[in-house]
């Protein structure tokens, strides 16, 4: 048996594939799982040294470049996007030749889609061959890619009950968003040793603040105007800054603080956050769905400019439960300190902490990643 997944772009999409490559391997061992990424992956790296992936194939692949809230005439004065969408076009061509050339000689039994602009070659080059597919959005918006690809799977695994989706009704399923087993609730325990393991005392205040696996510039200056005061308010306090690849100079004032960890990229992510009294993060379904394994309280900052609003609609169906406090980036940008006194209450008042941790652990699912594998293996003949 042989199964191809398909993702990349950001972290966000190569870990929920990483969590059903290990689930199959468990359930099927004999199995060859191929990985297919696209050119010039920042990413790349969390696949090589994953032993679940027997082989890994490269290809070239292109995104339509679109900013929600951005009309027709806002995108024909940006020559830069317009450039690179229309190079992307011939990306997208070639990805599909090299698709149709690599399937053709594979014969994969089955397709695993994660979204993301990878998968557009490999869904069309897929839908031509007859080879059977299956798509997952984590978002409660489809990507632009399972849009166009998704008429021709065999099911549109979902990662929202409540998420906006078009498919036709008898092939959608919903499972969840798949996450590394390692994320699973915090207890005060388990706690204690990930801070142990990182270097912080059972006893001080931590704050991680992660714009993702790309980080997030406009939060990074922004929490870099309130980091001393916070610093002052709590002398307790330690502030763990995941600033996103070549985005250091963000803080660069705080490089030398002692009570601040600068890190571009955190790998194990699941002990910082695990760690965490606190957490500031982006609107990303994958890192919403980490942090309700885990049962952590958070602040979402979600970004409004990407495609469709999609982190807008996610951190807001957790907020309408309670189970996030959100910040809107244009109020962050407006005035700072409303993240100071969001980040100071959540921190004086612990009962305000575990009713949002128990909150947004009401939306995890565990059993994701073994729900799409058994997917997959049903699509075997």
């Amino acid at each position: 048996m042989k199964i191809i997944l398909c993702g990349g772009g950001t972290g966000g999409h190569i870990t929920p594939i990483l969590a059903v490559a290990n689930e199959l391997k468990k359930q099927s061992p004999g199995i060859e799982v191929i990985y297919i990424g696209e050119r010039g992956s920042k990413f790349g790296h969390l696949v090589k040294n994953n032993t679940s992936i027997d082989s890994i194939k490269i290809i070239f692949a292109g995104k339509f470049r679109r900013y929600f809230g951005e009309n027709l005439f806002q995108a024909l004065a940006d020559p830069k996007t317009i450039f690179l969408n229309i190079r992307d076009v011939i990306y997208v061509g070639i990805g599909i030749l090299q698709s149709l050339s690599f399937l053709s000689t594979e014969q994969p039994d089955v397709i695993f889609l994660k979204g993301g602009y990878v998968g557009l070659p490999v869904g069309i080059a897929a839908a031509i061959l007859n080879i059977p597919f299956v798509t997952h959005d984590s978002d409660a918006i489809p990507s632009l890619t399972n849009k166009i690809v998704g008429r021709w799977a065999k099911k549109n695994a979902t990662g929202v009950k409540t998420g906006n989706y078009s498919y036709p009704t008898n092939k959608i399923v919903y499972v969840g968003v798949p996450v590394d087993h390692e994320y699973r609730l915090v207890s005060d325990d388990s706690m204690n040793k990930y801070r142990e393991e990182i270097g912080i005392s059972k006893d001080d205040d931590l704050l991680l603040v992660t714009g993702g696996s790309l980080g997030a510039s406009r939060i990074n200056k922004a929490v870099d105007l309130i980091i001393n005061k916070l610093l002052v308010a709590f002398p307790k306090l330690h502030i763990i800054l995941q600033a996103g690849q070549g985005n250091l100079d963000d803080y660069k004032d705080q490089e030398n603080n002692s009570r601040v960890y600068l890190h571009e990229f955190i790998p194990n992510m699941y002990k910082y956050t695990g760690a965490a009294d606190l957490i500031i993060t982006r609107g990303g379904a994958n890192s919403m769905s980490e942090l309700a394994a885990q049962g952590k309280a958070c602040i979402m900052i979600p970004n409004p400019y990407l495609a469709a609003g999609h982190q807008l609609r996610n951190a807001e169906i957790l907020n309408q439960s309670h189970a996030v406090d959100i910040i809107y980036e244009h109020e962050l940008l407006n005035n700072p300190d409303v993240l100071f006194e969001n980040i100071t209450k959540l921190l004086k008042y612990k009962k305000d902490r575990i009713e949002l941790a128990k909150n947004i652990h009401s939306f995890s699912e565990p059993g994701a990643a073994k729900q799409i594998a058994n997917i997959l293996l049903s699509e075997i003949k």
